[in-house]
């Protein structure tokens, strides 16, 4: 059996509520290797984003906004030296407040 290790957030509302954060995906599993871009959609999908969150889209970098938080999440997928090992940092962005 290949090694796997998914160091990911359980949900979209747990990635929210951990705020800034490293995570990372090591799968050398058959058909598991793939590029930054590719890896960006491996944790969307395994995280259960839902598309609608998604405010950008940059390959290796997501822009994503949840209604019950007063910031936005980015997050920016890099290799860790091969092809099956990714890594995610998670940064937030302050929403800006309207003035009334």
């Amino acid at each position: 059996m290949a090694y796997t290790d998914y160091s990911v957030p359980d949900s979209f509302d747990e990635l929210f509520t951990e705020g800034e954060n490293s995570y990372h995906i090591k799968d050398y599993s058959k058909g598991m290797d793939m590029d930054n871009i590719e890896a960006m959609g491996l944790f969307i999908e395994s995280v259960g984003i839902p598309s609608e969150a998604i405010v950008a889209d940059f390959g290796t970098q997501v822009k994503l906004e949840h209604a019950d938080f007063d910031f936005y999440i980015y997050i920016d997928s890099a290799g860790m030296g091969d092809f099956f090992s990714h890594r995610y940092d998670v940064s937030i962005e302050m929403k800006e407040q309207l003035s009334t």
